[in-house]
């Protein structure tokens, strides 16, 4: 069925996301109750939906547009403001794309990021944690990988967060073009790289129709199928 979305975890209160994310020129506007993921998407009210909730010690950051949840310097930020863990996903499988960065207490643990439709091979630092042993970030067609590393470093159970689990779904604002307060050390590190491995004829995409609307599963549902659960 294939990924198109972000995921961001931080082990602290939403306080300290709002704060990293005005370090990007970034901001989460509420606009209605508290809603599971399937219904924000049945409500019709964002095609792109963005949605918070805690879970556990963390704050969790659900990003379908997936600007908020790709920027290693931000992870990076949000573990050192919370001196804990911040980690951040997305899996894009139409151009395959694949991005995983961990970071605890201000230090990058592990980052990965891979466009198989742009770049030749991928790039990385830090040491693979166990799951990427076994399965490679860029073979995950159904978002299991990422769920096992989000595990591994302790993030914990994830089943109750896509079952029935209430989110505050938000608008997000950004100006990618205002000056930043947090440094793009990894940003533009990814960015060079990027160019310097650019493929020369990029593979064609292949697309997938989508079914019908009625016969389309929830939001909720598909996301379960895609991590497994």
């Amino acid at each position: 069925m294939g990924m198109h979305f972000g995921f961001l975890a931080v082990e602290a209160p939403q306080q300290v996301l709002e704060q990293a994310l005005a370090g990007i020129n970034a901001r989460l506007t509420n606009f209605g109750p508290q809603t599971t993921l399937a219904d924000l998407e049945e409500s019709g009210k964002h095609e792109d939906p963005t949605a918070v909730q805690s879970h556990g010690h963390f704050t969790l950051l659900y990003d379908s547009h997936m600007l908020l949840t790709h920027d290693v310097d931000l992870v990076v930020e949000l573990s050192r403001l919370s001196g804990k863990r911040a980690c951040a996903t997305i899996g894009e499988t139409v151009s395959g794309t694949y991005f995983f960065a961990y970071a605890n207490a201000g230090k990058l643990i592990r980052a990965y990021w891979h466009c198989h439709a742009a770049q030749s091979h991928a790039w990385e630092t830090g040491t693979p944690l166990k799951v990427e042993q076994k399965h490679a970030f860029d073979d995950d067609l159904d978002g299991g990988t990422f769920v096992e590393a989000l595990i591994e470093i302790g993030i914990g159970d994830l089943k109750p967060v896509f079952d029935n689990a209430r989110w505050k779904p938000c608008t997000p604002d950004f100006d990618f073009e205002a000056k930043r307060t947090i440094p793009r050390e990894f940003s533009d590190r990814i960015k060079e790289f990027s160019t310097q491995h650019a493929l020369a004829e990029p593979p064609p995409i292949e697309w997938v129709m989508r079914e019908p609307p009625e016969l389309k599963p929830s939001l909720g549902e598909r996301i379960k199928k895609l991590f497994g659960l």
